[in-house]
């Protein structure tokens, strides 16, 4: 591979990057099959074999390495049956693992319980003593006990199962998991293997759990604390993902696996029922924040009634941040964050109140309507407030919007012309965004030109909530990410209003304000991932 690299380059360049691995994989013979490309098949050929070298790298480096130390040599304890402690590292018996295998699973207990590693010696005798771990062992109740202690010990829970993957321990242990193991995830977020995703899965919760992330997520910090079964938990965020690899519908085919995982466990049937929930429904909580509009009372109610109950819920809510904060570098932002924790929000209090009653909303938006009369009543003429209130097209509008949000929407309403647009800018330095407010005229095509617009100036647009009113006149609103160190009063700015309103006042067409942007900027070139 390395050759292949400097006679691609014509250089000394030993780092594959992401251009050169697609040219890399068919010269090294990888082509597209059974619905996996073949440059996936190539990575994870080329992280199998690496992963193997820095297995036994290390643990020659650590044979060659003991004994150097001053001082005395440690002493042996005796931990249990076939397994003792040797300074901090645990050993074991070839002999008594050949009569009883289960000491396999002992000595990661071990290492767990005593904040040691296991010995070069012991790592090779697990390794020779793989094929033991049969389908008889992973049936076995004594066996499947010791794993589960494992996953609820207060420590070092992701540090054990690391240790169980990286000697091939756990893929023997779980078969299901070996699918993914290295396999690969080509795109711009997912910076490690599958398997290593799902590692760091459970580090995430785990971090959560020891209280590290208290300060940035105290509402998922008091979660986790809540939650009846953590192993359970731990164990689907470890298989969350063993249905990759083979085409679509990733989780539909991972909650069958993890049935079967469970009925080989014996799990009771409710830990059945959330390990095999949360597999197949992973991904519906970060769809639905980013993608529907969270202040629909019947979107709440419909994904209420997907979750089934508040433990359900929890237990989501806390998967789906660690899977996203364990894809790779910039894949979490506050944004996220502040959807999740709103849908999370929203889908508890229907489940503990019940479904929204229709009258209720309409009281709720008259009473929204009055707020704003108030705040506004020394402001803006008596007029304007009502032509404003009398557009509003659904009361979803005044639910979804803060009395503040509503009173800067109303100025900007109250200062358009007979066909002028109005733009706002607000900063959210907190929250790492803009938010841009358009009070314009209503025409076919609106929202594609203006965000077209937006792009084409390279401003990547987070939410857009649009807002029709029945007058001809939209509020619509925005949210656009913030770079670091980004200046409010940059050029860019100026140039997008420029072209907007160049837009909007039919000056220039949308097809040409944008090319010519895009010709100047060098055209949308096709973005790549940051590691």
């Amino acid at each position: 591979m390395r050759n292949h690299l400097h006679f691609l380059t014509g250089r000394r360049e030993d780092r594959l990057t992401y251009e050169l691995q697609d040219e890399i994989a068919p010269a090294m013979r990888y082509g597209d099959a059974d619905g996996v490309p073949g440059v996936e098949q190539f990575l994870q050929a080329y992280y199998a074999s690496a992963n193997r070298v820095r297995h036994f790298s290390s643990a020659v480096i650590r044979r060659a390495c003991a004994g150097l130390g001053k001082g005395p040599r440690p002493g042996r304890t005796r931990v249990g049956p076939g397994l003792w402690l040797e300074g901090d590292e645990v050993n074991l018996d070839p002999a008594v693992v050949a009569e009883r295998p289960r000491v396999l699973l002992a000595a990661f207990e071990t290492a767990q319980e005593h904040d040691a590693e296991l010995s070069p010696g012991a790592l090779e005798v697990v390794r020779s003593n793989l094929d033991r771990v049969d389908e008889r062992f992973r049936r076995d109740p004594e066996a499947v006990a010791a794993f589960f202690r494992i996953l609820r010990h207060p420590r070092r829970v992701a540090t054990t199962l690391m240790a169980m993957h990286d000697v091939g321990f756990l893929n023997r242990f779980i078969p299901e998991f070996a699918a993914i193991h290295c396999r690969a995830q080509r795109d711009l977020y997912h910076v490690y293997p599958v398997d290593v995703h799902s590692l760091f899965t459970v580090q995430e919760l785990r971090r959560l759990a020891r209280g590290e992330y208290a300060d940035a997520f105290p509402l998922l910090t008091d979660l986790i604390r809540e939650v009846e079964r953590p192993d359970i938990l731990y164990l689907a965020a470890l298989l969350h993902d063993v249905g990759k690899g083979h085409g679509g519908g990733h989780a539909e085919r991972g909650a069958e696996t993890a049935l079967v995982v469970a009925d080989r466990m014996d799990l009771p049937p409710r830990d059945r029922e959330y390990l095999q929930f949360l597999v197949r429904n992973h991904l519906i909580l970060s769809h639905t924040a980013q993608g529907r509009d969270l202040h629909d009372e019947d979107l709440i109610a419909d994904f209420a009634r997907q979750v089934g109950d508040v433990e359900s819920l929890r237990l989501l809510y806390l998967l789906t941040v660690a899977d996203i904060r364990a894809v790779g570098p910039g894949a979490w932002s506050g944004w996220k964050g502040l959807l999740f924790q709103e849908l999370y929000e929203k889908t508890r209090l229907c489940l503990e109140s019940g479904p929204p009653d229709p009258r209720r909303g309409e009281r709720r938006a008259q009473e929204v309507a009055d707020r704003v009369r108030a705040a506004a009543r020394d402001r803006f003429p008596p007029g304007d407030v009502e032509r404003f209130l009398a557009g509003v097209e659904h009361a979803r509008y005044l639910l979804a919007n803060p009395v503040e949000a509503l009173v800067r929407h109303l100025a900007a309403y109250c200062r358009r012309g007979a066909g002028d647009p109005v733009v706002d800018r607000r900063e959210v330095p907190e929250q790492a965004y803009d938010e841009i407010l358009l009070v314009t005229r209503d025409r076919p095509g609106l929202f594609a030109q203006v965000a077209g617009l937006l792009a084409a100036h390279r401003m990547n647009v987070l939410s857009a909530v649009l807002n029709t009113r029945t007058d001809g006149w939209v509020v619509d609103v925005f949210h656009v990410s913030r770079e670091p160190g980004d200046d409010p009063g940059k050029r860019r700015w100026r140039a997008w209003e420029a072209d907007l309103r160049a837009l909007l006042s039919g000056a220039a067409s949308p097809a040409d304000l944008i090319e010519a942007r895009l010709r100047r900027s060098g055209g949308l070139a096709r973005p790549r991932p940051r590691v």
